[in-house]
């Protein structure tokens, strides 16, 4: 049985704009196959705002993505928020909601928080929204976001992202018989993508 790994970070803009894609692989892949999540972490946790220039920069990479794939963004949270640059908060939200069975929908419910309600997801309030709105526990959610075990977890995760060595996201890797194997993402193209994954499973039982 083949391993399909997916490399992200909740808060990362190329992950959303790959989300609505990834949603429609999700129900082509076969059965035999495992998906598992990794939670790259894109930047540690942080108190400082993040420099005008990087502000800047990151709205033309919302614009640019927009462009290219057509996913809507609300540019209300440049004014609205005091972004940070700091996301492994959201990467441990995203563990809580693995411990509760919902680990890709605690994902777009930060995505949704983010990028369609300008919340800002380095703060744990628009974390707590987040989860309350899927559905979670939100008093377990609560005591794990910052917990030992969670941390450690998310821990786990880095080892495996660096393992798998996979340093942009989003990012896919098969998994088979000791072979990894990195599959192009495109994202307008769900179909290419599970037709090379398709491949590489057949071939796992060769």
């Amino acid at each position: 049985m083949g391993i399909l790994y997916y490399v992200l970070d909740p808060m990362c803009s190329w992950c959303y704009a790959f989300s609505k894609t990834w949603q429609k692989v999700l129900k082509e892949l076969p059965s035999d196959l495992q998906v598992v999540y990794v939670f790259g972490g894109l930047a540690p946790h942080s108190s400082v705002e993040m420099p005008l220039e990087m502000q800047r920069m990151l709205q033309n990479t919302w614009k640019q993505i927009n462009s290219q794939v057509g996913v809507e963004f609300n540019f209300d949270f440049w004014k609205d928020c005091k972004p940070r640059r700091s996301t492994y908060l959201s990467c441990q939200a995203a563990i809580c909601g693995r411990l509760q069975g919902k680990e890709y929908e605690m994902v777009r419910a930060i995505q949704e928080q983010y990028y369609l309600n300008a919340s800002n997801p380095s703060n744990r309030d628009t974390l707590e929204k987040a989860a309350s709105n899927i559905g979670l526990d939100i008093k377990k959610f609560s005591e794990d976001l910052e917990s030992q075990d969670v941390i450690t977890l998310f821990e786990k995760d880095l080892q495996l992202r660096d393992k798998l060595k996979t340093y942009s996201f989003p990012s896919l890797v098969f998994h088979s018989q000791n072979n990894y194997f990195p599959i192009k993402i495109q994202y307008n193209d769900a179909q290419a993508i599970v037709d090379d994954i398709n491949n590489l499973n057949a071939n796992s039982y060769c």
